[in-house]
């Protein structure tokens, strides 16, 4: 049996972009110390600044983002780090 994966919805998808983007930009936030950290806010903030960027969503994600309300966009910013700090 084939497994297919099942494609995302939009908010996952978004979800998913914002993760990716801390991926990308962290060693950028963080610098090269290892212990070092950052809060949540700090991370959502940079995110949502960079998720077009390095968030690599569809044109159709993309598209549906644009449209979401800037409460909206932290909801989804929360459910992607839910953690009070982000480091290595």
């Amino acid at each position: 049996m084939v497994h297919v994966p099942r494609q995302l919805t939009t908010e996952e998808a978004i979800i998913e972009a914002y993760e990716l983007t801390w991926d990308q930009i962290a060693p950028d936030i963080l610098g090269r110390d290892e212990t070092a950290s950052v809060d949540r806010d700090t991370v959502m903030d940079c995110c949502a600044d960079h998720v077009r960027i390095h968030g690599a969503m569809s044109k159709e994600v993309e598209a549906a983002y644009k449209l979401l309300s800037w409460e909206e966009k932290k909801r989804l910013l929360r459910k992607a780090f839910p953690h009070k700090t982000y480091g290595y």
